[in-house]
């Protein structure tokens, strides 16, 4: 079974600039305090080879694989950084496919196929906007105390 972590590379592969990335920011007014909540996209595929390679006889090998969007929240204050608010969360579906022949072979096309359909905008936009009432409470949560 192979795992790529494909942050920085999947998104040149996918056609992004490179160190460009997929970013999304938003402002957060909490107890009249501003805060910068910055939204990062870290693509995750998995390949996992199933069936036989038998001599002689044509493969029956096949390439399965599950792609899903992690989104890494940081959030920075007037004083800076608020470690303690940064999380790391599933931004929305699970992708899966399966190709025939080796994931050794396929790793490349499938990764790049696979950030294509996951690195757009408004998917990590709406994870932004889902995550909003999560940090809200956790913000109130550490105010109330």
């Amino acid at each position: 079974m192979f795992t790529v972590f494909a942050a920085g590379l999947g998104l040149i592969m996918a056609g992004a600039v490179a160190g460009e990335g997929l970013v999304h920011e938003a402002e957060v007014d909490h107890r009249g305090e501003a805060m910068t909540v910055r939204y990062l996209a870290d693509p995750v595929v998995t390949l996992r080879d199933i069936g036989a390679r038998t001599p002689n006889r044509p493969s029956a090998a096949r390439c399965v694989w599950t792609a899903r969007l992690d989104v890494r929240r940081e959030v920075a204050g007037a004083a800076g950084t608020v470690a303690a608010f940064d999380k790391t969360f599933e931004g929305g579906e699970t992708l899966e496919g399966s190709r025939p022949g080796s994931c050794m072979t396929l790793r490349r096309a499938i990764t790049a196929d696979a950030m294509t359909r996951l690195d757009s905008p408004g998917r990590l936009a709406a994870a932004a906007a889902a995550d909003k009432t999560r940090l809200t409470a956790e913000l109130d949560s550490v105010g109330s105390r």
